[in-house]
């Protein structure tokens, strides 16, 4: 349950399925002596910080989904073998995000509006895939921050896909994230460094806009 504005108007289902579904996992992994690979979130932190958040650095989510998704990361660490990794702002085939809805919409002739003051990290689902892969091959257990490299705002993402699909960047319009009225709280700063991957000698994914490049031609209408 990843949607942050659904998860605050309802703390009690986001707890159920964000950690009680995760403790229900770690509990019959438990059992049979299994390992646990868990998909987490950079809204674990606090958005506050100046510099990249490493591994190492104090959680502390403001929103419900955090809370419940850090609940979940500190659940799955009493394993004796687990992987955690924190991911953001996802982006590839198969589901639904933001980048093909900015996509499709300015291509059926609408605008977007964007947050321009929320920096990030964007994630190209296959490579993350890739790289949990590797990961979790090589028996390295421990919390992992997974996303491609380099830094960006939800507006720069996809504004950067709109011209990649040859439509027009303008119709992609910016504005704070207090203007959208959203009920939970946007960080607005939640770069993560990806040292455990370095420290482990692990290869990063490529740049954010590489895979940017690869994955919008994949969502435009064929001819």
């Amino acid at each position: 349950m990843r949607d942050l504005d659904i998860c605050e108007t309802d703390p009690a289902r986001a707890f159920l399925v964000n950690f009680h579904g995760t403790r229900h996992v770690v509990e019959a992994a438990r059992r049979t002596g299994a390992a646990v690979a868990h998909i987490s979130t950079d809204a674990v932190f606090d958005g506050k910080s100046e510099r990249p958040y490493t591994e190492s650095d104090i959680a502390n989510p403001p929103t419900v989904y955090g809370r419940a998704k850090l609940r979940a990361e500190e659940v799955v660490k009493t394993l004796p073998s687990f992987w955690v990794f924190r991911v953001s702002i996802l982006f590839g085939p198969g589901k639904a995000n933001l980048v093909a809805d900015a996509v499709r919409t300015v291509g059926e002739g609408g605008e977007v509006l964007a947050p321009r003051d929320q920096t990030a990290n964007a994630t190209y689902t296959p490579d993350a895939a890739r790289k949990i892969a590797e990961v979790v091959g090589s028996g390295r257990c421990g919390l992992y921050h997974l996303a491609n490299q380099g830094s960006c705002s939800r507006f720069e993402l996809v504004r950067r896909a709109v011209d990649l699909a040859g439509l027009d960047a303008g119709k992609i319009r910016g504005a704070a994230s207090a203007e959208m009225g959203r009920p939970a709280a946007r960080l607005k700063y939640a770069v993560m460094e990806m040292r455990a991957l370095e420290q482990a000698g692990f290869t990063l994914p490529r740049p954010w806009p590489e895979a940017l490049a690869e994955y919008v031609p994949m969502i435009l209408p064929r001819p």
